[in-house]
């Protein structure tokens, strides 16, 4: 038995900064491509890890844009809710949000914690789902998820989990995961981890997200990928599938806007280097500027004076 799984499309109706082309275009071919794998190799279910959605409430147009794409889907397709899918990390508010109506259209599913689907020919499969809330990645509690003897679990989580540890955030690491599953499916991170085996096992896999959003030196060079799941009595099979309907990053990327911050943050190491000077020169520079301040602003002369002199005992004890 075999699923298609891919994460974080980010659908929206508008190309966010980073993107040189028609960014709504570009997802629809994805997905596109994504039926027609799934047509290819016959799979039972789409599994999607997340956020198919950028906002949780965009315009009219472009939830009935989506609803029409996704009712080509040739098999079902299973979610759960991402953080840009709710309102304020709040899955109780996924009934109004775009994904809910999504739901209500029947052209997609939102598995919710406690919630299963079922699958059954030379294996049985259970799929399994906890979407984002302010809980994930505190105590691991959403990778956990009950066993059922002879069957085969496949549990997606909308969480941060990583091979390594990041500087920043809340995440969880593989490593870490404590879980009854067979296989952990996450979206989240759109970087990815790809595939991990674990020696008790467990599989984990996050092919990275359909989307790029930025012009990330990541994003520039990663390749767009979805994962082939393969259930058999004996063994799970994962394959990562390059999109080919996925441009290279230079072709869809645009980092002007990137380098135009990298330039003006230079600039502004310089001027505060400049400030910071200890020779003479800078000094009569930062001398110039209050001078020129306080006439402007028409400063008393003792209120200057005062200025110049803490600045020349702060220089003193600087040396």
């Amino acid at each position: 038995m075999k699923f298609l799984y891919f994460t974080d499309l980010h659908y929206r109706g508008t190309s966010p900064r980073a993107r040189k082309d028609d960014f709504p275009k570009a997802l629809e071919a994805k997905l596109a491509e994504i039926f027609e794998l799934a047509r290819r190799h016959q799979v039972a279910a789409i599994l999607s890890g997340g956020d198919d959605t950028d906002r949780p409430d965009p315009n009219i147009s472009v939830l009935l844009r989506l609803a029409d794409v996704l009712k080509q889907a040739p098999v079902p397709i299973y979610t759960v809710a991402g953080n840009h899918s709710i309102f304020g990390y709040n899955p109780d508010t996924l009934s109004r949000s775009i994904l809910g109506v999504l739901e209500a259209f029947e052209v997609i599913k939102v598995i919710r914690p406690g919630e299963s689907v079922s699958f059954k020919d030379d294996v049985d499969v259970l799929i399994t789902g906890y979407g984002f809330d302010a809980t994930v990645d505190v105590d691991g509690h959403e990778y956990r998820t009950p066993a059922e003897p002879g069957v085969i679990n496949i549990h997606i989580v909308h969480g941060m989990l990583l091979k390594e540890a990041a500087p920043y955030g809340k995440f969880t690491l593989v490593k870490d995961v404590q879980t009854e599953a067979h296989v952990i499916l996450t979206g989240h991170d759109h970087h990815g981890y790809g595939l991990i085996r674990r020696p008790d096992g467990k599989i984990f896999c996050n092919p990275g997200g359909v989307a790029r959003l930025t012009a990330s030196a990541v994003d520039m060079k990663r390749q767009v990928r979805v994962a082939l799941i393969d259930v058999q009595p004996n063994f799970i099979d994962v394959k990562m599938i390059p999109l080919e309907s996925a441009k290279p990053g230079d072709e869809v990327l645009d980092r002007s806007h990137l380098d135009a911050a990298a330039l003006k943050e230079e600039k502004m190491a310089e001027f505060l280097a400049l400030l910071d000077g200890q020779d003479e020169a800078r000094f009569m520079d930062i001398q110039d500027i209050i001078t020129s301040v306080a006439k402007m602003e028409q400063l008393p002369k003792d209120v200057v004076n005062d200025a110049l002199e803490r600045i020349s005992r702060a220089r003193e004890a600087a040396k």
